[in-house]
């Protein structure tokens, strides 16, 4: 069964967050400081934006590694 965007992100982020650099992942998704880091720490919900900008960040990378 494929996962939906909320389930890809979330299991990548928390999967991940040993490599993640997680402040410069929220700068350069614009988000506010912390959102990201709430999310693994606390368990704080990520709105449906956030999973979006998220998820089309890492396909972005993910694009980009292929062409190459």
């Amino acid at each position: 069964m494929k996962k939906s965007r909320r389930q890809r992100v979330e299991e990548l982020l928390l999967e991940e967050r040993d490599i993640l650099c997680i402040l410069p992942l929220e700068r350069k998704l614009g988000f506010s400081r912390g959102i990201i880091y709430k999310f693994i720490k606390n368990k704080r919900r990520l709105n449906s934006v956030e999973i979006k900008k998220i998820d089309n960040y890492f396909l972005g990378i993910i694009e980009k590694y292929q062409e190459e």
